[in-house]
């Protein structure tokens, strides 16, 4: 082939490389990551918090629906037809009599949460008068905490303060006898009621822990804000996460109210959330707005959103003719087939991408190369396509680097009772635990050896084919001792660069993937050298011996 069909084919391999790398960019699928548009795409013709809105405002429960959207029109409307909803939050026939019986009326500027609706001594009072009838049992054996004494996080009801824990403990009546809490989680409670009242102490523990949930959100929510959260709460574990929840983040009482309800979910969204701490409010947040398909999509991959880098955002014009929708759909129904074209449609680009490096190798040294169907030209191909799709995705997706959060730090009491020997076997094994993030580095490192040393054999085996002497083949071999050494370089150039890398905390992984890079460099070239170059160059001298010993044999013949 001429020099200017190989320049032109050249071009079509990298515009095919070009297009197919775009294509994949535009497959909405990561590892570590969940594309927004496939929350969106997870989230079409599922429930909206605005029809969940509109289904508390049907049932007249303003208290939520004030907390999901605040300025819907009709909230205004049913307070002013319904003024004792302001305090109750909705119908409530327990409530609403006890209001009447202790005279609270919508005109009297009382606090709208419950707990404080029950501190003043008179309307505590006028509950346990009205609560004291209830057939209830559990409803009874809670009202029997009352005479605890000895407890720690709260002051004894007895006491000068106990107005707090007697408020708490009337309301979790309250809720008990309007069937507000899960059937389940009354059994428990009543058994740790009568368990704590009977002296266990562990029982008492316990039972503090859940007042002081239920105290934490009473302090925060009216009647039936309360009465649909512990509607949505399948355990006691998730009345604690809903109190810590809504008392460390303040600012986001709305979203995750609203989440809860939405997607009666609690323990993910709080699984999600722990996962992530400083982006997992966020993510929630975005997929909130995307319905409850979208929040049960991100739930289901614990996945961070995808952030794309700035070169991808470039990308956002050139790949705009790959329609969007058939793929998001594609991706959401089948994750892994999607990932699996990704993959594949990235190598296919990396491929492409040598055989354009390969024309460009033959043009530049004005040598014919190995054929492309040569076994040792495809396995090159085929490792540079590897390592290209590999530099490819992790450019595309860089939280690949990313060791993942932290885990929670745990308060436990450590007793140095092991001897120095077990202490530095541990501290041995901690430092060699590799991770995903090593693994894939030292992964990268390799395939980069593997194409040097595919690079190297390819040189020989073009020395080989040249139809010269022994001689000037052995002074083309010594030409190229210094690209049989690339490995080292390489190596070592690998090395420092990760070294910087981890000192500058860009690169989360450990020293193994950082001296791995020179490791392979030293193996490549040795098994290069040792197996490859020094039979070659034997070889060589061997036929340059005989066909000196022929040629004086030759001249010796001539003389005689």
């Amino acid at each position: 082939m001429s020099k200017l069909g190989i320049f032109i084919e050249a071009l079509l391999f990298l515009a095919l490389a070009c297009v197919l790398a775009l294509f994949g960019t535009g497959i909405p699928v990561h590892f570590r990551t969940v594309a927004p548009g496939v929350l969106v795409e997870a989230g079409h013709g599922t429930p909206t918090l605005e029809q969940l809105t509109d289904l508390y405002l049907d049932a007249g429960k303003t208290g939520p629906a004030t907390l999901l959207d605040a300025t819907y029109p009709r909230i205004e409307e049913l307070l002013r037809e319904r003024p004792q909803y302001a305090l109750t939050g909705g119908p409530s026939p327990y409530l609403e009599q006890f209001l009447e019986i202790a005279g609270i009326g919508p005109e009297i500027h009382s606090p709208q949460d419950i707990i404080s609706l029950l501190l003043p001594a008179a309307n505590r009072g006028h509950m346990r008068d009205f609560l004291e009838y209830s057939a209830h049992a559990t409803v009874k054996s809670v009202l029997d905490t009352r005479s605890l004494t000895g407890t720690v996080l709260f002051m004894p009801v007895s006491s000068a303060a106990g107005q707090p824990l007697e408020a708490t403990i009337l309301t979790t009546a309250l809720l008990l006898q309007g069937s507000h809490i899960d059937a389940e989680m009354a059994r428990e409670l009543r058994l740790l009621a009568e368990e704590a009242v009977a002296g266990e102490r562990t029982a008492l523990v316990r039972l503090e822990k859940t007042y002081l949930s239920l105290l934490s959100l009473g302090k925060r929510f009216n009647w039936t804000q309360l009465t649909e959260l512990m509607g949505s709460l399948s355990s006691w574990t998730e009345v604690e996460q809903s109190a810590a929840a809504f008392r460390q983040h303040e600012d986001d009482l709305s979203l995750i109210y609203g989440l809860i309800l939405l997607s009666k979910d609690a323990e993910g969204v709080f699984r999600y959330a722990e996962k992530y701490p400083e982006d997992g409010w966020g993510n929630l947040n975005f997929a909130l707005s995307s319905d409850k398909g979208a929040v049960e999509e991100l739930i289901a991959q614990a996945k961070p959103l995808y952030h794309p880098p700035a070169f991808v955002q470039l990308l956002d014009r050139p790949i705009s003719w790959i329609p969007q929708a058939p793929l998001l759909s594609f991706t959401h129904r089948h994750p892994q087939a999607a990932i699996n074209l990704k993959i594949f449609v990235i190598l296919a680009a990396g491929y492409a991408l040598a055989l354009f490096l390969s024309d460009t190798r033959e043009i530049f040294l004005r040598q014919r190369g190995l054929s492309r169907l040569h076994p040792v030209m495809m396995l090159e191909n085929s490792f540079v396509s590897l390592f290209g799709a590999i530099t490819l995705w992790v450019l595309m997706e860089p939280t690949l680097f990313e060791s993942g959060p932290e885990p929670k730090a745990q308060l436990r009491l450590d007793f140095n009772v092991a001897n120095n020997l077990q202490s530095l076997k541990s501290q041995n094994l901690e430092t060699v635990m590799l991770d995903q993030i090593t693994i894939l580095i030292i992964l990268m490192f390799f395939l980069l050896q593997l194409i040097v040393y595919v690079f190297c054999l390819i040189k020989i085996t073009e020395i080989k084919k040249q139809p010269e002497e022994p001689a000037f083949k052995m002074k083309l071999l010594e030409n190229e001792d210094n690209l049989f050494d690339l490995g080292l370089y390489v190596g070592l150039g690998g090395t420092v660069s990760s070294l910087i890398l981890l000192a500058m905390d860009i690169v989360q992984a450990s020293l193994i993937a950082a001296y791995s890079s020179t490791l392979f460099g030293i193996i490549f070239v040795a098994l290069l050298k040792i197996f490859h170059v020094r039979p070659f160059r034997r070889g060589l001298i061997v036929e340059a011996e005989k066909g000196n010993q022929s040629h004086e044999q030759g001249s010796v013949t001539d003389t005689g």
